[in-house]
């Protein structure tokens, strides 16, 4: 029975929090119902369709692969590369082919309804196509679906019929490019090897190595023979010196030796000097014999040295003296350096020939071996591109043979039939059935709103998220009605239901600090327009109405509202207080009518501390002040309290000043704070928004009880939460929470 109970109740909460995101959300809610309802109604109102079906076996076929995989399951794979397919068979080409296999009747039909009419679906893990077609008209419809089976038969026979199909198509047209290939490298193998006059490209490059070696040992031998000669000569000339002759004389006297005219004249000389000193002992100087053998032997010199100028180039005749004298060694020595000289001077005019022959084997071995580089490149390509040909050729048989031996085809397994019954059978069931989406879909919108929206969705959610007291919980109020637009007698509509709120918020408030006197409580929110100075303004009145002595102090120096809702003046106020030496008792007005404040003032003094007179206060002095700033009255410091009940006091904002939140934590303001408390019961501070000015954050911590207003339709729950999180930060000590604007 328990379970029973609670069951219902946990129904009844969540119709109820159902039926709270519907009213909140009335409008998107209802648009959704009635766009779902339309499109629902449209659908079953419309034109009943008559659809055609028909079953296609897809990949039905015997054949090899060209590629054998371990791992292959033909079945497996066509069913996994159908979807693939039935986006090949949607596409637009095979769609209007279809359109032109179509008889004239229905040949008029467009691409785009074709498209959105069409059905493609394969049954799971099958290689089975179901294809079927929507139509007002069944005849077009059987007709449609007739194209379109019959042009997909086309495709599968076309473009499915196997891998190896489409590996001879692709060799036969790279064969004729291979073969192309084959032949040009082929061509210019064989060009170069005419154009560089290669025949065997080895034999060559040896015979050249061969060469160069040859003639670096004739060099070396060359080099070797020309320094031995170059020896001889030199130590040949040293055995020449050693005679005290001179090399250059004797080589030319071994030139001379060889000119039969010289020698002949050489011989002659001889005789006329054996003649001339054998007659020289028999006759004197002066004879003519001697004179005549004298003229001979002068006339031989002469002829002598013209010779040796024309072999020898020198007019020297001492040569033929020297040979005369030396004899045949020395005509043997100049010989031997004569045939020196000519050895040394042919070698070495024949080595420099030699090595210019060997740099012009350098170069035809280099040629040659450059020549045979690309040769051989020439020759790998030749050999690749006769493989390549080779392989296409042997491959291209096989896979002829592996065609002819395969099958391929799409089957029709299920033909189109004409369908008589439509698709939509039942227009009443759609129609309730749309009805049904509509509303659930509404309200799915609403609730979904309400998810996440980021206000409160109700009371019980703001309980169940805030574990604070509820205060008071103030309706919406109708029109314009406040508490303290109300005549001097009091209350008025005593029924209303704001009114009532806010009486049983003052009596909670009252019974709650009904042991303590001067209670400063802060009413405050999270952020502006949630009704903090309405519920501030209205509950000052009802305490006061109840007896208590209630001041209402306008904290909100940024934008204050109290002096607007008591129509007073803010011309001097908290913040004068606060920045001058005027007292906050010569700045408080009552709210009271002219004539009931003035009666209801008496001689009785205040009791301040002697702190008071850092205020500019004199204790103990009687007098009220003459100054009224509004149609209301001002108290000062001799005043007291009215005697009357049921108007409370208002110290008003003031003047705007520039850092407020300083000066509502300085000094002044706490000694304000404590002179309030002996003067009066409830002191109601207003103010600012928590969460957007700094000035609310310091002037809480010093007060006795914080409410906080909520405003239920207007409050988001990050923000109050946040606001809660900084107030217990502050160790700020929270009385509960007034709820407003409850339905």
């Amino acid at each position: 029975m328990e379970n029973m109970k609670m069951m219902v109740s946990e129904f009844a909460a969540s119709n109820t929090s159902w039926w709270t995101a519907v009213r909140r959300h009335w409008l998107p809610a209802s648009i959704t119902a009635l766009v779902v309802l339309g499109g629902v109604g449209y659908l079953v109102l419309r034109k009943p369709l008559y659809q055609t079906q028909s079953l296609i076996l897809v990949g039905n076929k015997v054949s090899e692969s060209v590629v054998q995989s371990e791992n292959s399951n033909s079945v497996q794979d066509k069913a996994a590369n159908l979807p693939t397919e039935i986006e090949v068979l949607k596409s637009q080409s095979l769609l209007s082919k279809a359109i032109k296999k179509l008889d004239s009747p229905y040949r008029g039909i467009s691409l785009e309804l074709l498209a959105r009419n069409l059905r493609l679906i394969q049954p799971e893990d099958t290689t089975v196509l179901s294809i079927s077609y929507e139509d007002e008209n069944p005849l077009q419809a059987k007709a449609v679906l007739d194209a379109l089976v019959r042009t997909y038969i086309e495709y599968g026979r076309d473009t499915q019929r196997s891998p190896v199909t489409n590996a001879v198509r692709f060799i036969e047209k790279k064969l004729p490019q291979a073969q192309a290939e084959l032949e040009k490298s082929s061509r210019e193998l064989t060009n170069f090897r005419i154009r560089n006059n290669l025949g065997d490209g080895e034999a060559g490059i040896n015979l050249a190595y061969s060469q160069k070696e040859n003639l670096r040992v004739k060099i070396a031998e060359a080099e070797l023979t020309l320094y031995q000669t170059q020896q001889q000569y030199q130590a040949l000339q040293s055995q020449i010196r050693s005679l005290q002759q001179n090399a250059k004389t004797l080589l030319a006297d071994a030139v001379l030796s060889q000119d039969s005219t010289y020698q002949s004249i050489i011989k002659q000389l001889q005789i006329l000097n054996i003649q001339y000193q054998s007659e020289k002992a028999l006759y004197t100087p002066d004879h003519p014999r001697l004179k005549l053998l004298k003229e001979q032997i002068d006339e031989l010199n002469q002829l002598l040295s013209k010779s040796s100028q024309q072999v020898i180039g020198t007019q020297n005749s001492a040569i033929a003296s020297k040979k005369i004298e030396n004899g045949e060694i020395l005509q043997a020595l100049g010989s031997q350096l004569s045939q020196l000289q000519i050895s040394l001077l042919t070698q070495q005019k024949q080595l420099p020939q030699l090595r210019q022959q060997e740099k012009l084997a350098n170069f035809d071995l280099d040629r040659l071996l450059k020549l045979q580089q690309t040769y051989k490149t020439l020759q790998r390509r030749e050999a690749d591109n006769i493989q390549t040909v080779d392989a296409f050729k042997k491959k291209l048989q096989e896979l002829r043979i592996m065609e002819a031996q395969e099958t391929s085809s799409w089957k029709v397994i299920e033909p189109p039939m004409l369908s008589s019954i439509p698709v939509d059978k039942n227009r009443n069931r759609g129609l309730i059935l749309a009805l049904l989406a509509g509303i659930i879909s509404g309200a799915s919108m609403a609730v979904w709103l309400d998810k996440i929206e980021q206000r409160f969705r109700d009371l019980q959610e703001l309980k169940q998220m805030i574990p604070l007291p509820i205060l008071g919980l103030i309706p919406k109020a109708q029109g314009q009605v406040s508490v303290f637009k109300n005549s001097q007698s009091g209350l008025v509509n005593k029924s209303n239901a704001f009114t009532e709120a806010i009486r049983s918020l003052a009596l909670s408030l009252s019974l709650q600090t009904s042991h303590r006197m001067g209670q400063v409580i802060a009413i405050a929110a999270a952020t502006t327009g949630e009704g903090a100075t309405t519920m501030t303004c209205n509950l000052g009145r009802v305490l006061a109405e109840l007896g208590k002595r209630v001041l209402i102090v306008d904290a909100n120096l940024a934008d204050p509202k109290i002096h607007q809702v008591f129509s007073l003046s803010n011309s001097q106020g908290l913040s004068t207080a606060i920045a001058t030496d005027l007292t906050w008792q010569s700045l408080v007005q009552s709210t009271a009518p002219q004539e009931t404040e003035e009666s209801s003032y008496t001689g009785n003094n205040l009791v301040f501390s002697p702190e008071d007179s850092t205020n500019g206060a004199r204790p103990n002095s009687n007098a009220l002040s003459s100054s009224v700033l509004t149609k209301a009255s001002v108290l000062t410091m001799a005043g007291t309290p009215p005697v009357h009940q049921g108007y409370p006091d208002v110290l008003t904002a003031g003047p705007e000043i520039t850092s407020s939140f300083l000066w509502l934590v300085s000094p002044k303001m706490n000694l304000m704070l404590e002179q309030w408390r002996q003067v009066y019961d409830y002191i109601l501070i207003d103010t600012s928004a928590i969460s957007e000015l700094a000035d609310a954050q310091s002037i809480i911590p010093k007060v006795d009880e914080v409410a906080l207003v909520v405003d239920l339709k207007r409050a988001e729950r990050a923000i109050v939460l946040d606001t809660l999180e900084n107030l217990r930060t502050n160790q700020s000590r929270i009385t509960g929470i007034i709820v407003n604007n409850v339905d």
